[in-house]
């Protein structure tokens, strides 16, 4: 079994929050990790709430995930803060995780290293929804990239679910791929 994460939401403005949680846990040590939501890749909040915020009608509030150990010291940090300008609205224990994505490649190395990735998953990642479609065209073999005809083409989708830390890390391996379409990283709650 892996490490077991928390979401924390915390009140206060953005920027201020990140820096400040930032510098706390970094100053703990390297096993001290803090993900923020928009930088591995999870789901947000509400669009109306999103809005209400960019308005000024809602306070700020900055989504922070950390593995239990990490946790502490992010309220540590929250408690310790001298101007109060940071409050932890809620806390809640991360089950697990699952992404969607979509995929349309043309090249063949890419195509063999995405049906490998989504036919035989990472230790506890499970795949399901899984759709792919495979052409071979050898007869189109030497055409431009930018034309209709491909010699190569693997289209497809699935959604991978497992612990928090092994989506986060597929997430990153698959958001360098130009030619796929990933959503946010959902999370299930205890």
């Amino acid at each position: 079994m892996g490490r077991t994460y928390a979401e924390l939401v915390i009140e206060g403005p953005e920027e201020y929050t990140r820096g400040f949680i930032r510098g706390f846990v970094g100053a703990c040590g390297p096993h001290a990790e803090v993900f923020f939501n928009d930088e591995i890749g999870l789901a947000g909040d509400s669009l109306v709430q999103s809005i209400k915020e960019k308005l000024g009608l809602a306070r700020q509030v900055t989504h922070v995930v950390a593995d239990d150990e990490t946790t502490k010291l992010v309220r540590e940090a929250v408690a310790a803060e001298p101007e109060h300008k940071m409050a932890i609205h809620s806390e809640r224990q991360i089950d697990s995780a699952s992404m969607h994505f979509k995929f349309h490649v043309y090249n063949g190395e890419l195509g063999g290293r995405l049906k490998q990735g989504v036919n035989h998953p990472a230790a506890e990642v499970a795949m399901s929804d899984v759709v792919l479609h495979e052409t071979v065209d050898p007869k189109a073999k030497g055409v431009e990239l930018y034309t209709p005809a491909h010699d190569y083409e693997l289209t497809g989708q699935a959604t991978a679910a497992g612990p928090l830390d092994k989506i986060i890390k597929l997430y990153q391996e698959l958001s360098s791929i130009e030619q796929l379409v990933i959503e946010p990283i959902r999370l299930k709650y205890e």
